[in-house]
């Protein structure tokens, strides 16, 4: 049964230090999810440096932080391993992103398919945009169609409810992946892909 705030507040003043038992030494803080939680200072400074971290993480990798919708956009950069690993690391370590957009970026083919792995861990990313990406193996060899084909299948494990794939290339095959298996996915874009039958 869920209690009453008044008797939860009642609660709270045990753990207060404060001999005039007010709320005074808490601080407000405020989730992603736009819930509020009120946390002692030692707990808020934790939270601060986390998001502090967060920022700093983002910026590191090139990428802008829209914190209204919680979107993660990286546009128009080449992704190093060391961009992946971390971009691999706030999404299965961080509730703050539900949405990534990646348009215009270049990655190695290992780098993709880690970071495809990580996107199918994620818990509370839920929506995902691959906008003409340009996917190339170790030597520089364009492998975007076979490697986002692969990769496409992993994504009906994931929790991902809308999916957008722009402007890319794709074979029959990755065609009828997206348009037969997404039954989970509420929302699915395919716009401005080509449609190749080459192996």
């Amino acid at each position: 049964p869920v209690e009453p705030i008044d008797s939860l507040l009642r609660q709270l003043v045990y753990y207060l230090p404060s001999s005039e038992q007010n709320y005074g030494n808490l601080c407000r803080s405020i989730t992603p999810d736009g819930h509020i939680r009120w946390l002692c200072m030692e707990h808020y400074l934790k939270v601060y440096e986390f998001s502090k971290e967060f920022c700093q993480g983002i910026e590191s990798i090139g990428s802008v932080y829209d914190r209204e919708r919680s979107l993660v956009i990286l546009n128009n950069i080449e992704l190093t391993k060391n961009h992946s690993r971390t971009l691999g690391h706030l999404l299965c370590y961080n509730n703050r992103i539900c949405e990534l957009l990646l348009k215009k970026i270049k990655i190695r083919e290992k780098d993709f398919e880690k970071l495809i792995s990580n996107i199918c861990q994620q818990s509370t990313l839920r929506s995902l945009e691959l906008n003409e990406l340009s996917i190339v193996n170790l030597f520089g060899v364009n492998k975007t169609k076979e490697c986002l084909n692969e990769q496409l299948k992993h994504l009906f494990h994931s929790r991902l409810i809308e999916i957008r794939i722009i402007k890319n290339v794709i074979n029959d095959d990755g065609g009828q992946i997206m348009t037969k298996n997404f039954e989970h996915i509420k929302y699915l874009t395919l716009q401005e892909n080509h449609l190749s039958t080459k192996t």
